[in-house]
Formats: C-alpha cells, structure tokens, sequence
C-alpha cells in the first residue's frame, strides 16, 4: 500500500534506470528507491563547430516552486493537497532532470542544444510549474512554460505553455516515476518542436 508524506498544497522510458538503496531519508529509516529520467548524456557544444543551418540553444535548468524543486516525487491527492511520495526519490533534483530531457531532446529533433557555459545563438528558459502524479485523475501531469530568447540581445523569440500527461493508474515506486517519464516526454516533444519552428 503506498503511503505518502503530506505537505500543505502551497505555492521512462521503458529502460528507466532504477537504483535501489542509495539514500537513507533519515536515521533509522528505509532506503528510499531512486529512479533517474535521464536516458543520455546531452552533448556539450561548441557553436563554432555547428552544422550549417542549425541553431545552438543553451537550456536553462527549469524554474520551480519549492516543492516540485526537490529529488522527491510529488503526488496530488483527491482532495488537492500535495504530498511526497514516501519511499521514492529521483536521482537528481527534478528540475535538472528535466533540463537534461529538453537538451537531449532537442537534440534528437535535429537543434543543437547545450547546458549553460557552452557557446549559443538562443537560450531557453522554463519554469516547470507541474510535476506530479495526479491521483483523482489517475494521470501524471507536466507542466512547462516556455521562453526562447536571443542570446547576444535578450530579445525574445517566442513564449508558450506546454502539458504533457499520461496514465497513472498506480502512483507508487516505478509505476508513478514511469508515468512522469512518459508525460514528460510528452512535454518536451512538443518543446523541441515549438522551438526549432521559433529557432529559424
């Protein structure tokens, strides 16, 4: 039976990666199960060596409230209220997952993307204001809002919210961590290819 730890409501693929007692959440306590979204290294770039007629886009990690910013898995009850889910953690905090997953899927729909450091035409910047498993909906739900700006002026390109959802009839362990994966996924096809629509 899954169990979740309340907070008050303020404010992966098919290989997902799973490593299993990595973490103690506190003295005496049982090793939380730790699931990765990050299925590949991303490429760092240099722009000078882009293909002609890419564009380079440095990805900012996502913004996020103090909840959704953690290694926990955020679960919404029927009632509304947010909760960690108990005895399951990510192996990074979720905004830097993400950020991971927008740069390598960029990259798999033909834009060039980069972490923050690396040498770029464009910079996208996010705030990932949903990342939960929604239990009255039985859906996990991302939520990204989208900014593409230029990079030498600042001058904005575009902007967008995207959602990506997927079902979640169970919410514990890897159940609910494969759900996220899907629904992020989702979210951020439908990023890449805003942005190379907005990049040209």
């Amino acid at each position: 039976m899954r169990r979740a730890l309340q907070i008050p409501a303020r404010g992966l693929r098919f290989g997902l990666a799973f490593v299993s007692g990595l973490v103690l959440a506190s003295c005496g306590a049982a090793p939380r199960e730790t699931f990765d979204l990050a299925a590949s290294a991303p490429r760092r770039l240099n722009a000078m060596r882009l293909r002609a007629g890419t564009a380079a886009i440095i990805v900012e990690a996502p913004k996020a409230s103090e909840i959704v910013d953690s290694d926990r898995i955020v679960i919404r009850n029927e009632s509304g209220d947010l909760a960690y889910l108990e005895g399951a953690q990510w192996a990074d905090l979720a905004p830097r997952l993400v950020q991971s997953r927008l740069i390598e899927t960029l990259g798999k729909s033909g834009v060039d993307a980069a972490y923050p450091g690396a040498v770029g035409r464009l910079r996208l910047a996010t705030e990932l204001r949903r990342f939960e498993i929604d239990e009255a909906r039985g859906a996990a739900v991302v939520e990204l809002s989208a900014r593409l700006a230029d990079e030498s002026s600042g001058a904005g390109r575009g902007a967008a919210t995207f959602t990506g959802e997927a079902p979640a009839p169970h919410s514990q362990g890897s159940y609910g961590a494969r759900a996220l994966d899907a629904a992020l996924e989702r979210a951020a096809s439908q990023i890449a290819a805003w942005a190379r629509r907005e990049a040209w």
